[in-house]
């Protein structure tokens, strides 16, 4: 089975108060888990340095996200240890995009992306509708 898309699709959303940033990066350099994956349950100053510059290029993990991963603490606006918060965190810091799951208002949210599928998601939606627009997507063909 082929999935619709054959290329990365990168979609942002902010909610309708807000006024969204835009920035781009490659979409297919690394994901969160694989990251987390690379590095292992303990983590070491040179391999989280390195992965960062090798797949995060043109950022900086903060001092303060640096630590979480590095002592494999929880930040205290999350339930659980991730490492893959923390370099999650570290982009939305410096793109102004940030994901987050505490809740869901009744305001549609502003959409945009680029790529494949695109046409999907643009302009103010109700959440429910990016969801079943996303599994539209990776439907076999």
């Amino acid at each position: 089975m082929r999935s619709r898309i054959s290329k990365p699709c990168l979609a942002a959303t902010g909610s309708m108060p807000a006024r969204p940033s835009y920035g781009c990066w490659s979409a297919s350099r690394i994901s969160l888990r694989r990251a987390r994956d690379m590095l292992g349950r303990k983590p070491i100053a040179a391999a989280l340095d390195q992965l960062v510059a090798a797949h995060f290029p043109g950022f900086r993990l903060d001092d303060d996200l640096r630590r979480l991963v590095l002592e494999r603490k929880t930040d205290e606006r999350n339930f659980n240890y991730l490492p893959q918060s923390a370099l999650g965190r570290m982009v939305a810091r410096q793109t102004g995009f940030y994901w987050g799951t505490s809740g869901h208002t009744t305001e549609p949210v502003a959409v945009g992306a680029i790529g494949p599928g695109a046409e999907r998601f643009r302009g103010y939606q109700d959440n429910t509708d990016f969801g079943k627009h996303l599994h539209g997507l990776l439907q076999p063909r």
